[in-house]
């Protein structure tokens, strides 16, 4: 247990914002060049983040080497800024996000970025990506293809290609770089790189279904791995899988010659997970499926694992007590949402959103309410509203949800620190411009977006999940015109169910009041309980938090496998009607729960993801 929490909420020294660019449409590369400034090739040499004037947001200024300008004046440099970062302890995290690290590669389509930056001087000039990680055609120096979220060419001349056909000219070549250049090994070393190829592989991975972002754990089992820590890839599910990139180190549990176990990080997607050694020697395996993924913001602290960057699940609560709620934010526990003015005077609108969000609301049990004043805040910003609004936003984005957090150090009983990241405000914004069908028959024509279905989307990134690679699914990183509503919210509601039981039962009650869940959802459940059986378990199937309602006081609980052996047992010291057991480590399958009230023994059966 927790014995101390160095920072209260209301002096939190962390801030993190996390804006979820959702669903993204489509626009095409022809589109994008004429739309575009400045089209260079180039890579990624370093990168700083700033404030925008006047404190709202945070924003990352990627320094970009050109090495061939396709359109626009003819730089050495160009900065390419990007939503999110880091100053001091504040930041603010973009998702899906145009994803730059140092050495990136790639064509950059760009426009004029128009905001000041507090600090910030350059002659060099500022742009933005057109349709954020559309933007940016990714160079893949293993075998090189070039991909964003939704256009793949074989190889960089295909590119170089069509982009002279779209400019009609040809490039100016600021500097000879050969990116995809690669010495060559001698014959005998290329002769003991494939006998070590061919004795080494992936065998399996376990589990092959698996949440992200929560800390689960795959097994990736083989050969050939080396004593030595290498790196481990997944598909990133912001982009849809087009891209892949490597989990930070201190995701990676263990390292054998024969086995790695590593957290799942919050943006994997399903899809193929490959294995980089030290030596360089690549291994890959297809099959996984991420089930569903939490939002995460990773942070790096002197003062924790002597600051190395480490990847955090905010938490949802339900108010502050050290020096009170934000003003507007919560209301007697929930999260308050107001509409402005405009909003709330669009009936379609109105109905549509909470069609959505009350299915999401009482399915799921997150603790969402709307208050019956609107706001004149239009444009999403750090001031303790949680607005609704229609305003504008980037090329190729239909809506966003933008959730603050904020956060602070707690220990353990020997004195261990870690960070602690709560939700304290979310923002939703969709685009003024778009042709919207706020009908919910289902009959969304396909010069139209379905904003129901948007809506949807949106209320799960406020609830906490990140993308999926499943275009069937809600949470999928993309949408097109037509109708969508035949996507139904449901493969969210235990996802989202499992993160408010585990936020409720790990909350530092100290300074924060934890989460309940929300009214209509309690309701339902308390109906159950009373209408079927002395107790219910939830949710069902269950990825971590397993969560037990009686009718009366709770004494013990055990839980057995299909053979009958007893893995886990709780006995209840205090008159509590409901607790929960973590169940994250269990193998996926089958399992069974016995409980005793004053009532009599009960059992019932339960999956594990």
């Amino acid at each position: 247990m927790f014995k101390r929490y160095s920072i209260l909420f209301a002096l939190l020294v962390f801030s993190f914002v996390s804006a979820q660019d959702e669903f993204l449409v489509k626009i095409p590369l022809k589109q994008q060049v004429a739309m575009a400034s400045t089209v260079v090739e180039g890579k990624v040499v370093s990168k700083k983040s700033y404030w925008d004037t006047g404190r709202k947001n945070i924003y990352t200024v990627h320094t970009i080497d050109v090495s061939k300008v396709y359109k626009g004046a003819s730089k050495q440099q160009i900065h390419l800024v990007s939503l999110g970062g880091v100053v001091g302890f504040q930041a603010q995290i973009a998702k899906p996000q145009l994803s730059l690290r140092p050495n990136a590669v790639g064509v950059f389509v760009v426009n004029a970025f128009d905001r000041t930056l507090e600090d910030f001087e350059s002659t060099v000039p500022l742009y933005k990506a057109i349709g954020l990680s559309q933007g940016f055609y990714r160079y893949n120096l293993e075998n090189t293809s070039v991909s964003n979220p939704f256009v793949r060419f074989s190889n960089p001349q295909k590119l170089d290609d069509t982009l002279k056909s779209l400019t009609g000219i040809e490039p100016k070549q600021m500097k000879a770089v050969d990116y995809f250049n690669k010495k060559k090994s001698s014959p005998l070393t290329q002769k003991n790189v494939a006998a070590v190829a061919a004795a080494s592989a992936i065998s399996s991975i376990s589990p092959t279904q698996i949440a992200a972002g929560n800390k689960s754990v795959l097994t990736i089992s083989g050969s050939g791995f080396g004593a030595s820590q290498g790196e481990v890839f997944f598909r990133l599910a912001d982009d849809g899988g087009a891209t892949d990139f490597a989990v930070l180190e201190t995701q990676i549990v263990s390292w054998t010659d024969s086995e790695i176990r590593v957290e799942v990080p919050g943006d994997a997607g399903s899809g193929d997970v490959k294995v980089k050694t030290a030596s360089n020697t690549e291994f890959s395996i297809s099959g996984l499926v991420i089930s569903h993924s939490y939002i995460t913001v990773n942070y790096s602290d002197a003062n924790i694992q002597g600051g190395k960057e480490i990847e955090y699940r905010p938490h949802h609560i339900s108010s502050a007590q050290s020096g009170g709620a934000p003003s507007g934010n919560f209301d007697n526990g929930s999260y308050v949402f107001s509409y402005h003015t405009d909003f709330k005077n669009n009936t379609a609108a109105v109905t549509a959103f909470e069609d959505g969000f009350d299915d999401i609301v009482c399915g799921a049990g997150i603790d969402f309410k709307i208050s019956s004043s609107s706001t004149s805040v239009k444009t999403p910003a750090d001031d303790n509203i949680n607005s609704i609004s229609f305003d504008q936003v980037d090329t190729g984005i239909l809506g966003q949800a933008i959730s603050r957090f904020s956060g602070g150090y707690i220990s353990d009983v020997n004195g261990d620190l870690s960070l602690y990241w709560a939700f304290k405000e979310i923002d939703y914004v969709f685009d003024e411009s778009q042709t919207w069908d706020f009908d919910l028959d289902g009959n969304t024509i396909f010069t139209e977006f379905d904003f129901n279905a948007v809506a949807r989307h949106e209320t799960g990134h406020a609830a906490g999940l990140g993308h999926v690679i499943d275009n069937q699914k809600i949470m999928y990183f993309s949408a097109t015109t037509g109708p969508l509503q035949t996507i139904t919210s449901n493969s969210m509601f235990n996802p989202i169910l499992s993160k408010i039981t585990n936020d409720k039962n790990t909350t530092p009650q100290s300074f924060f009041t934890a989460t309940d869940f929300s009214s209509c959802y309690l309701t339902s459940l308390h109906a159950q309980i009373f209408k079927e059986k002395s107790f219910i378990v939830f949710p069902n199937p269950v990825a971590e938090i397993l969560s037990v309602e009686s009718i009366s006081p709770i004494q013990n609980a055990f839980i057995y496998d299909l053979k009958g052996s007893v893995l886990m047992h709780s006995s209840q010291r205090e008159d509590k009607t409901s607790f929960s057991m973590d169940v994250s480590h269990l193998n996926p399958g089958v399992y069974f729960i016995s409980l005793r009230n004053d009532q009599g023994v009960y059992s019932q059966k339960f999956i594990k993801n």
